[in-house]
């Protein structure tokens, strides 16, 4: 809601993260109101993020687009039948990010809902696959 309760918590961890390694970029995952609770940090501290992995973010007021101005990877995965979070909206939202030059892009996990509980091996891979490949590609940078 408007109180955003979670996220002064996220974005101090993330401000001492950065405080304390100046120079190691930032990865974030974040499942649900994770996901939506990353969005802001993207949006708030588009320096510091580099990659950003949201799974059946919760993108109800289109925090999903509050990265427009960001540049970092997004990955987004989403269970096609979510009955919690809007497959369609996360959809939407990520392939407006990338025709606006963002390097985004959206996966859907066939017949899974919001837990994760369907097909748990693909979300583990895509998710593990996603972070270690963005690992090494910062790494190289």
């Amino acid at each position: 809601g408007g109180q955003a309760s979670p996220l002064p918590y996220a974005r101090a961890a993330l401000d001492s993260i950065t405080r304390d390694n100046p120079d190691v970029p930032v990865v974030l995952i974040g499942h649900s109101m994770g996901g939506r609770a990353g969005a802001h940090l993207v949006e708030q501290r588009p320096d510091n993020v580099r990659s950003f992995f949201a799974l059946a973010p919760c993108w109800p007021d289109h925090d999903g687009l509050r990265m427009n101005a960001a540049a970092p990877t997004l990955r987004v995965l989403h269970g096609s039948v979510d009955p919690i979070t809007s497959a369609r909206d996360s959809r939407r939202q990520t392939e407006h990010l990338a025709e606006a030059g963002l390097d985004a892009e959206w996966f859907a996990v066939p017949s899974a809902g919001h837990f994760m509980f369907r097909q748990p091996s693909l979300w583990q891979e895509l998710s593990c696959t996603w972070i270690v490949d963005s690992a090494v590609s910062l790494a190289r940078a």
